[in-house]
């Protein structure tokens, strides 16, 4: 339908938009003006609670553990599922844990519970010869034939019985490359934001529990929920909910909810675009490996598989002696985050060779923040977090505004340049020319 009075469709006081499944007539300016009125004065009831728990003390935070899939996350994990934990509840964590992602006919009898086995995140097996892998995937991308290659190893173990549980922060399906020849009907797909955040209340009720595994317990889930977006007091979200419960305020807000989206795709390709142009205007040679497009990012909003893993990528050195590059790499998996990696053969899994830990060593010397994992020589948060999955922060908000959003682009470009300018310092003391 082509919207009249002018080619925006926002002339004559009607939004004609984008009309979704059931919408049977244009939305008038002043319906969606009123709605966004109302939910102001309730942000405006609960300012204060929303700013306390923006700015809530919490020690993962503190110690800039976040994200950090392996040294937190998996660790977290491990020793709560553990019966031979020390939070001594024996297998009350996870008997739970199976009870809530439907895993009933497991036995707990004789469990083992191993971290790291064969590279396998969390491994829990019995002497029944059953086996549970967990594959937890905060922010790092799948590898080929992951999760086939785990369920063979553990396989020609001798189990017969084995479950892989793929852990993301939103439920999502695992890449095809990682499911390699495994059927579907073999992995189970969980999410933070729902059954570990459901693990975690469950778990709470343990009368027997002590107050500090209690309070490390609730730390944990206020960090889940931040990084979910689901951080909200309870009735903020109720009265919200109550003013959408009308039959033209819920249709108003479904237009805008397909407004938001593409305000986010929009916000996000322009926050791209600005930062490579600054990373062009400082010399820096962007190559196309990985590289951020409009059709990616709407992806990043409108698929339901997990299409992360995008942004910007440069080149340092071009040949490390093996045919292999180092480069320096803007990604975005929820959030934007940076740091060193090696391409080879159109692949960075290659990373934690041996041949490698001299730049690792290099990397760590610029910034101890940097850590090494599969896919990276170093990687680290920016100073300011750009979070484009849950687009809940004040940073991410002033993105909107072209002047902020140069500011902040440029920002970023500043504190790549010191980065790589010190790295390259490193690498010229340390490795000879030629």
């Amino acid at each position: 339908m082509k919207p009249p009075c002018g080619s925006s469709g926002r002339d004559c006081g009607v939004w004609w938009g984008k009309m979704h499944k059931g919408t049977t007539r244009p939305i008038e300016m002043d319906e969606v003006k009123l709605l966004l009125e109302k939910i102001r004065l309730i942000n405006s009831k609960y300012e204060k609670e929303l700013q306390a728990i923006r700015f809530e003390f919490n020690i993962f935070s503190v110690l800039n553990l976040e994200s950090d899939e392996v040294n937190l996350h998996s660790r977290f994990l491990f020793e709560f599922l553990n019966p031979k934990g020390s939070h001594f509840q024996r297998d009350y964590f996870l008997d739970i844990l199976l009870k809530q992602i439907g895993i009933l006919k497991f036995e707990l009898k004789n469990v083992s519970v191993k971290r790291e086995y064969h590279n396998i995140d969390i491994l829990i097996t019995n002497s029944q010869m059953q086996a549970i892998i967990i594959e937890n995937k905060i922010y790092a991308g799948d590898q080929l034939q992951q999760l086939e290659r785990y369920h063979r190893i553990i396989e020609d173990k001798g189990y017969k019985d084995i479950e892989i549980v793929y852990l993301t922060l939103y439920g999502d399906e695992p890449s095809d490359e990682s499911r390699g020849k495994l059927s579907s009907n073999v992995i189970k797909t969980i999410s933070y934001k729902d059954d570990i955040v459901a693990w975690l209340n469950h778990s709470l009720k343990a009368e027997t529990l002590k107050p500090a595994i209690r309070e490390i317990l609730i730390q944990y889930q206020s960090l889940i929920k931040k990084l979910t977006g689901q951080y909200f007091p309870e009735e903020y979200i109720m009265e919200i909910k109550e003013l959408l419960i009308d039959e033209k305020n819920i249709e108003v807000a479904v237009v805008l909810s397909q407004a938001v989206v593409e305000a986010k795709i929009d916000i996000q390709f322009a926050f791209w675009q600005e930062l490579e142009r600054g990373l062009k205007e400082a010399g820096y040679k962007i190559i196309d490996y990985q590289k951020y497009s409009k059709d990616l990012v709407r992806k990043y909003y409108t698929s339901r598989r997990n299409n992360r893993y995008y942004g910007i990528m440069f080149e340092l050195v071009s040949n490390l002696g093996d045919s292999s590059k180092l480069l320096f790499f803007v990604e975005l998996g929820s959030y934007i985050y940076y740091g060193f990696t090696i391409l080879k053969d159109n692949r960075r899994n290659i990373v934690k060779l041996p041949q490698y830990d001299y730049l690792a060593e290099i990397v760590k010397a610029v910034n101890a923040d940097f850590k090494r994992d599969e896919w990276w020589i170093g990687k680290k948060d920016p100073a300011r977090k750009y979070d484009f999955e849950t687009f809940d922060s004040p940073d991410v908000f002033a993105l909107a505004n072209p002047s902020r959003r140069a500011e902040c682009a440029n920002e970023l470009v500043d504190e790549i340049k010191k980065l790589v300018n010190d790295f390259s310092h490193e690498y010229g003391n340390r490795v000879p020319p030629g």
